[in-house]
């Protein structure tokens, strides 16, 4: 990721700003790192998609924690209208994801790696054509929305009753406000994680810890948040593997049901003598099953050691540690 725009640090002059202020200098900060991993996507960079969709979600997830502060310029229907565009990109992050899979597995038996190598053909193919259809609709629809949100963020309304004035709050107070708000989510979410483990639950989580880290990120390095990002990272992380870990495993097993039922009218077809319109299909065969069977079988595996090693990282005295160290950092942003 290319160095980051100084107008999302939060020195300390923006935090003694009104919020209305400092929270558009940092919005639009992360609207130009929007635009420049748009640009690098454009140009079929490696890392382009991973950087854009980083980009969108740590913009969305700003505008979000600061809806009061925005929402008397920054209009609705440009928050839907990035929502849509962040959607667009998922299906082929998550056929990324699967073909990462299929790439790490080793040492399969020899009827698994061919399916596993048809397999990554065919979903190398979606992810390109997912990918040509993303850059056709940010092309069209990117520029309008940023240029519109831009504008938005130039400026801000400020409202006072002459019979009851009351002070604007500073950056530093209401962002405390948030990352306590945003700490209690995550607390709540983390909670709710038992064995064995719902995928629901573990996606809350990821997005509630992913939330209160691009809180924390602008900060200055002495307000101490450096090393809670770096926990709330590496908590993101292990959640994130686990939740992949699963929707591989819900893939590769709607692959076996979707191989089983083509075979299956296959052989319903043949023993009538009609010729089905899948002819020219390659048959199904008990290889290809139990190919996909042995990477759903590993899919699983993953998820459980990426469970098990969430759940032995962080009990209930690691998370209290770090949820103290964030009302750490609140506290200082008040107290500075």
């Amino acid at each position: 990721m290319p160095q980051r725009d100084d107008r999302i640090r939060l020195t300390p002059a923006l935090l003694g700003m009104p919020a209305q202020h400092s929270t558009r200098v940092v919005a639009s900060g992360l609207l130009d790192e929007l635009l420049a991993a748009q640009d690098r996507f454009a140009a079929e960079d490696a890392e382009g998609l991973h950087d854009l969709r980083v980009a969108m979600r740590r913009l969305r997830s700003w505008m979000r924690a600061f809806r009061p502060e925005l929402s008397d310029t920054v209009r609705g229907r440009t928050r839907r209208r990035l929502h849509a565009l962040a959607s667009a990109t998922n299906e082929a992050r998550d056929t990324e994801v699967v073909l990462d899979f299929l790439d790490r597995q080793t040492n399969l038996p020899a009827r698994s790696r061919a399916t596993a190598r048809a397999l990554a053909e065919r979903l190398g193919n979606a992810r390109d054509a997912h990918v040509r259809a993303l850059r056709r609709t940010l092309a069209r629809d990117l520029t309008k929305v940023t240029r519109g949100l831009a504008m938005q963020l130039e400026s801000w309304w400020e409202r006072h009753a002459v019979d009851e004035p009351r002070p604007v709050p500073s950056t530093s107070a209401v962002l405390a406000d948030a990352i306590h708000r945003h700490l209690r989510r995550v607390d709540r979410a983390l909670a709710r994680i038992e064995p064995p483990g719902k995928a629901d639950d573990l996606h809350r989580a990821r997005i509630a810890v992913k939330r209160l880290r691009y809180l924390l990120e602008p900060l200055d390095e002495s307000l101490g948040a450096a090393e809670p990002i770096r926990q709330l990272q590496a908590l993101q992380g292990e959640l994130g593997d686990a939740r992949d870990a699963h929707r591989i495993a819900m893939q590769l097993v709607r692959e076996v049901g979707e191989h089983s039922a083509r075979s299956a009218r296959r052989r319903a077809l043949t023993s009538v003598g009609v010729a089905g319109d899948d002819d020219a299909a390659p048959p199904e065969t008990a290889v290809t099953r139990a190919g996909l069977t042995e990477l759903a079988r590993r899919a699983h595996a993953a998820r459980e050691t990426a469970l098990s090693e969430f759940t032995t990282r962080w009990r209930e005295a690691e998370i209290a540690a770090l949820v103290e160290q964030v009302r750490a950092v609140a506290a200082r942003l008040v107290a500075g």
